[in-house]
């Protein structure tokens, strides 16, 4: 690895206009220099493109995307425009540290850590917030990965990595495929326990980002989702013990998610194809908010 290798910030926007210059400046106020952004507007219509190129910085590449796409599909298709050895997503509500990239690029060690993450300050704002969704983020904030578990089983029990605090050597991120554009809600989810299984991942164990909630996600349309794709996401990892259990809590919630939004007794049907004496103590656990 070079001593300062290129950074290349991937911003993937749409009608982002409310905070994006906190999120540019963030970026360029880094302490760490050796940087590019990808800026990949999804056909903004509100002043997103003015605000970019107000910027008069030669490392900010503008582009406007040809056609609007889902998010994961318009990141990878960012990626495929960086020039940097490192990659790293800013979402455009998001901001930085100004030390973050530096504290990064110290941590990476050339084919034993290339995946490097920090830990994220909440800012809650805008619309009302729903008390399960601040409550959500609370608890993710404080989960810390224990010195005795390497970060793929730890993630297995829940993600608690912030998508804009993680830098991937980009070999590595593409490797896996990039983001799978399968998925709406855990495409993050998916690309980190990838990773996971093939690199150690380091953390600053700072507040490096701080991550905006405007409104509660905490819908039934998108918890169904985020309950089916982890059922794909998990079918795909190499089978272990950790893996299964990771399957049994994911069909425990949706259970749950079925008691609380659909038909009770589907709910309880459910639920009765999963249960022995280990899986009770799963589901006792995640009552208490433990998992």
């Amino acid at each position: 690895m070079e001593q300062n290798p290129l950074v290349s910030v991937i911003i993937n926007c749409f009608n982002g206009e409310k905070y994006l210059r906190e999120a540019i400046d963030s970026v360029i106020n880094q302490t760490y220099q050796n940087w590019e952004i990808i800026f990949w507007d999804n056909q903004s219509t509100d002043s997103t493109a003015e605000i970019v190129k107000s910027y008069n910085d030669e490392r900010i590449h503008y582009i406007f995307a040809p056609k609007h796409t889902p998010l994961g599909e318009a990141r990878n298709l960012a990626v495929e425009k960086s020039n940097g050895e490192y990659i790293n997503f800013l979402d455009a509500d998001d901001v930085w540290t100004e030390k973050k990239l530096e504290k990064q690029i110290r941590l990476i060690e050339p084919g034993i850590t290339e995946v490097v993450y920090t830990g994220f300050d909440i800012k809650f704002e805008g619309e009302i917030i729903d008390d399960r969704m601040r409550s959500y983020y609370e608890k993710v904030k404080k989960r810390k990965c224990p010195s005795d578990m390497n970060v793929y089983q730890f993630l297995l029990l829940h993600n608690y990595i912030i998508f804009s605090s993680v830098l991937f050597n980009k070999k590595l991120y593409l490797n896996q495929g990039g983001v799978d554009c399968r998925f709406n809600q855990n495409e993050d989810y998916d690309i980190l326990l990838k990773c996971s299984l093939k690199t150690n991942l380091k953390s600053t164990n700072d507040e490096d980002v701080v991550y905006r909630i405007h409104s509660s996600n905490n819908s039934k349309s998108s918890g169904d989702a985020f309950i089916k794709e982890n059922r794909i996401i998990f079918s795909s990892l190499p089978n272990s013990v950790e893996v299964k259990n990771a399957i049994t809590r994911n069909e425990i919630r949706y259970s749950l998610f079925l008691f609380r939004y659909g038909n009770k007794l589907n709910a309880i049907m459910h639920l009765l194809k999963f249960l022995n004496i280990h899986q009770l103590f799963i589901l006792s656990k995640i009552k208490r908010g433990v998992l």
